[in-house]
């Protein structure tokens, strides 16, 4: 897509601005999925076609023209816990220590 993200334009609905708003989603990021993101078909609802955009943890719906919001959310980020050695416990249990005996710092 040629466009600079910010040229990319879509007709806001009540119920996907209060989405948005919500969900702390800017247009900006929708922009960004239109203009990055995996285009796909999302469910028909009411014998309406709708367009699915995702890119990083946001998913936007449009009407069947990709242009219209429907509503969008964000998906849940998986992150691997860390691993921490005994070493590292060690270490954070003493800075602690320190802070604690010298707050100043």
């Amino acid at each position: 897509n040629s466009l600079v993200t910010e040229e990319i334009s879509f007709l806001s609905t009540l119920h996907g601005n209060s989405r948005r708003e919500l969900r702390d989603i800017s247009k900006h990021d929708l922009k960004t999925a239109i203009k990055y993101g995996v285009k796909s078909h999302a469910r028909t609802v009411n014998g309406e076609h709708r367009w699915k955009f995702e890119f990083g943890n946001v998913t936007y719906i449009t009407d069947e023209t990709g242009r219209k919001e429907i509503t969008s959310y964000k998906n849940n980020v998986h992150i691997q816990p860390a691993n921490i050695t005994p070493n590292m416990q060690k270490d954070h249990e003493e800075a602690i220590e320190l802070l604690r005996s010298k707050p100043e710092l």
